[in-house]
C-alpha cells in the first residue's frame, strides 16, 4: 500500500499528474461508495450498473495516466463517460431532480475544469451543461420517463453521499495546492541559494583573476624593462664583446623569468579557483638573490643608486619552497626600492 501511495503521490511526479491522481482517487472512493449504497438501499439495477461502470472507468483512467503515459486521454475518457453517459442514465433511473444528481452534475463540471486544460475543458463544459439541462427538460416535459425513488431515504442518501465526496475532494485539492505551493517555494529557495552561491563563486573567481593579472602585469614589467634596456645596450656597444656578453646574459635571465611568469598567467584554472599552486622545490637563496640583482642592475645604474649586499651573512641558504613566488616577492621589493628611491640614493640587501 505504501509503495502504491509513493507511485501515485510521489513529490517527483509532475504537478498535473499529482492533481489528476488526487481527483481520480477521490472519484474512485465516491464510485465505490455509490456501488455499496445502491446495493444497500435497493436502488434500480441501472443505478448499480452505472456506479460499477463509473468506478471501472476511473480505475482504467488511473492506470492509463500513471502506467501508460496517457494522462490527457484518461482525463477525457473519465469526463465523457461519467458526465455525459453515467450521470444522465442515473438521473433518469434514479428519481431525477428529487435525487442527488443535480449535485453530481455540478461536481462533474467542476471536475472537468480541474482535470482538463484549454479548449477541451470549455467544449466539454458546454456539453455537460446541455446534457444537464436536457435531463431536467425531460423530467419537466416527459415526467413518465423518470423512474421515481422508492422512498425519500434514497434521495437523501444520494445527496449526503454527493456532498461528502465534494467536501472531501475540495479539501484534498486545497491540501494539494498548499503542498504544491510549499514545494515550489522550497525549490525556488534552493535554486536562489544555489544561484547566490554560484554568483559568489564567480565573483571570487573574477576578483582573483583581476588581482592576479594586476599583480602579474607589475611583475612582468620588471624583466621586460631589463630586456628593453639590454637591447638598447646591445645596439650601442656592438664593438664591446664583454659588454655584449653581459647584456645577453641579463636578457637571457630576464627572458627566463618572464617566460615563467607568462606560463603562470596562462594557467587560468589556478586563477579562477583562487588557489595558486605553490611548489615545494629546493633552491639556493644566494643564487636567487644574485639573479635578481643581475636583472635589476641596469635600473640601479640608470638611477645612479649605490647598491650594497652582504649575501655571505645569510645563514640558511638552501631552502624549500615555491621559487617563482618567492622570486616575485623579492623582486617587487627591490624594484620598489629602486623606483621610489632618490637619484644617487642607496639600496642595501643584508
Amino acid at each position: 500500500m505504501k509503495k502504491l501511495y509513493q507511485q501515485l503521490f510521489s513529490s517527483d511526479l509532475p504537478i498535473r499528474l499529482m492533481l489528476f491522481n488526487t481527483i481520480t482517487i477521490v472519484g474512485l472512493i465516491g464510485g465505490i461508495i455509490s456501488v455499496i449504497v445502491s446495493i444497500h438501499v435497493n436502488l434500480p439495477w441501472a443505478q448499480s450498473i452505472m456506479a460499477i461502470i463509473s468506478t471501472g472507468v476511473v480505475i482504467l483512467g488511473i492506470y492509463l495516466g500513471n502506467y501508460a503515459n496517457k494522462r490527457e486521454f484518461a482525463e477525457m475518457l473519465i469526463v465523457i463517460v461519467v458526465s455525459l453517459i453515467v450521470f444522465p442514465v442515473m438521473f433518469i433511473t434514479g428519481g431525477g431532480s428529487k435525487s442527488g444528481m443535480s449535485h453530481w452534475f455540478l461536481i462533474g463540471i467542476v471536475f472537468n475544469f480541474l482535470l482538463l486544460e484549454g479548449k477541451r475543458s470549455w467544449i466539454l463544459a458546454v456539453m455537460q451543461i446541455i446534457v444537464s439541462v436536457g435531463c431536467f427538460g425531460i423530467e419537466l416535459f416527459y415526467p413518465e420517463i423518470i423512474t421515481p425513488l422508492e422512498n425519500e431515504y434514497s434521495g437523501m442518501t444520494d445527496i449526503v453521499q454527493c456532498m461528502l465526496v465534494a467536501a472531501f475532494t475540495i479539501g484534498l485539492i486545497v491540501r494539494f495546492q498548499i503542498n504544491a505551493y510549499e514545494r515550489v517555494l522550497k525549490e525556488s529557495k534552493q535554486i536562489n541559494e544555489e544561484l547566490e552561491q554560484m554568483t559568489e563563486e564567480a565573483n571570487r573567481a573574477n576578483q582573483a583573476k583581476s588581482d592576479f593579472l594586476s599583480n602579474m602585469s607589475h611583475d612582468i614589467r620588471t624583466p621586460m624593462n631589463v630586456i628593453i634596456g639590454m637591447t638598447r645596450i646591445l645596439k650601442e656597444n656592438v664593438d664591446d664583446p664583454d659588454r655584449l656578453t653581459s647584456a645577453i646574459e641579463k636578457i637571457e635571465m630576464a627572458s627566463d623569468h618572464m617566460l615563467t611568469l607568462i606560463n603562470d598567467v596562462l594557467d587560468m584554472r589556478k586563477v579562477e579557483s583562487g588557489k595558486m599552486e605553490l611548489l615545494h622545490e629546493p633552491f639556493n637563496m644566494i643564487q636567487l638573490l644574485k639573479e635578481i640583482e643581475t636583472i635589476v642592475s641596469e635600473s640601479i645604474d640608470d638611477r645612479n643608486i649605490q647598491f650594497e649586499s652582504n649575501y655571505e651573512a645569510i645563514v640558511h641558504r638552501e631552502l624549500l619552497g615555491s621559487t617563482l613566488q618567492f622570486k616575485q616577492i623579492i623582486m617587487n621589493i627591490i624594484s620598489n626600492g629602486i623606483k621610489y628611491n632618490k637619484v644617487g640614493g642607496k639600496l642595501k640587501i643584508y
